[in-house]
């Protein structure tokens, strides 16, 4: 199963005040993401590079575009070092000049016209390479009257592979070489886990993200166990966790935004609003319990969340990330 490959961004063409290029080594709801300078079309095709944590073997990759800051096309690159390996181990960061990059691919971005500019777009795509670098170029805007300064933008970017260690590095030829897009629905599901998925990992609370692993690693450990009915109780809380994590996450990108605004007021009736939703939903779910601090379960059947519909709303019809698919791309609401 693929990984998540960490990387930082080395270097951008240009980059907004607030929306740098480091934007793009984290995820989470309130991530502003990476954004191109003001009137910065003149020098396109706009340019991100990226260093792998380490040398590795790529199999997936997954881009997040801005929901009007939109690159007609994205061209991916993998790359690697032609310096000797003991002189980049003494050089904190590589010279972009002492990089060389094989053209993987491309894909084309929706104009996003028949959404109305209020969805962002995912693009996702298999690949089979090896590398330490990787570069990204933005080509020219989707025109739209919410994109004066002729802008682009990615939300957020995803690698995944198997870092390659020394034994693996007997050659460092990228002859192998494949690229194709996919749809979030074509996609092997066994190809990487569900919680390092861009769908997940920019739309679920951060805190709850982090439970829902743990209870991922405890249903597996009570499947080996032969405990059978306690994996079904972690599985079906681990759905309702899911939903009340989008929630939660809406919540703190509502909160963020009155705080920007000055709405200190707003700001702190959605803190409340959060926290009170946050309390009762672990409450009602017994989460701390499930996770088993002081022992296994004994009996799961008297193991019931006594929850209301009114104490933990599961679906949000202003949720913002109601999910629409399209035959080439996967697409969230902001």
């Amino acid at each position: 199963m693929l990984e998540q490959i960490k990387f930082r961004i080395i270097h951008v063409s240009s980059e907004e005040v607030g929306y740098a290029g480091s934007e793009l080594e984290r995820h989470g709801p309130t991530v502003n993401g990476w954004k191109s300078s003001k009137n910065a079309g003149v020098a396109y095709p706009m340019e991100v590079i990226l260093q792998l944590e380490s040398r590795s073997r790529l199999g997936h990759m997954q881009l997040l575009t801005h929901q009007y800051l939109i690159p007609e096309t994205i061209e991916l690159y993998i790359g690697e070092s032609i310096t000797e390996k003991n002189e980049a181990m003494n050089n904190q960061m590589e010279s972009l000049d002492k990089i060389k990059f094989i053209l993987l691919g491309h894909v084309q971005t929706s104009t996003n016209l028949n959404t109305g500019f209020k969805v962002r777009e995912l693009k996702s795509v298999s690949m089979e390479c090896s590398g330490t670098f990787m570069k990204i170029l933005l080509y020219q805007n989707h025109a739209n009257k919410y994109n004066p300064y002729n802008q682009v933008s990615l939300v957020a970017i995803n690698v995944l592979g198997e870092k390659l260690d020394e034994e693996n590095e007997m050659s460092r030829s990228m002859s192998r070489i494949s690229f194709q897009e996919t749809t979030q629905s074509d996609r092997d599901r066994n190809l990487f886990s569900p919680y390092d998925d861009l769908a997940f990992t920019m739309y679920v609370d951060n805190e709850v993200q982090e439970l829902i692993k743990k209870m991922d690693l405890k249903k597996q450990e009570a499947v080996l166990d032969e405990r059978f009915d306690f994996a079904s109780k972690l599985k079906a809380t681990i759905e309702h966790l899911r939903k009340a994590g989008e929630v939660l996450a809406k919540y703190q990108l509502e909160k963020q935004i009155a705080a920007a605004r000055e709405d200190f007021q707003r700001a702190k009736e959605k803190k409340i609003q959060m926290d009170s939703y946050r309390e009762n939903l672990y409450k009602s779910f017994r989460i701390k319990e499930l996770l088993e601090p002081n022992g296994k379960v004994q009996r799961v059947k008297d193991f019931h969340p006594h929850y209301s519909r009114h104490q933990i709303q599961t679906r949000d019809r202003s949720l913002a990330t109601t999910v629409m698919m399209s035959q080439n791309s996967h697409q969230h609401y902001m």
